[in-house]
């Protein structure tokens, strides 16, 4: 599953284990230069994340 690209419930597409292209990580922003919300902790897939032993800061 990890890189794989889905849609959550609001149309945003994540890519669970890859926080950097994942665009529900509450970095990047949308067509109309807004923040696109972080979602990460209502995501299914959140465990991809954090990894084993990994530092990962989610927002």
């Amino acid at each position: 599953m990890e890189n794989e690209k889905i849609i959550d419930v609001t149309a945003v597409e994540l890519t669970p284990g890859n926080l950097s292209a994942c665009l529900g990580n509450g970095e990047h922003l949308d067509e109309e230069e807004n923040l696109i919300e972080c979602c990460c902790d209502e995501c299914d897939y959140l465990i991809l994340c954090l990894g084993n032993n990994k530092k990962t800061k989610l927002i």
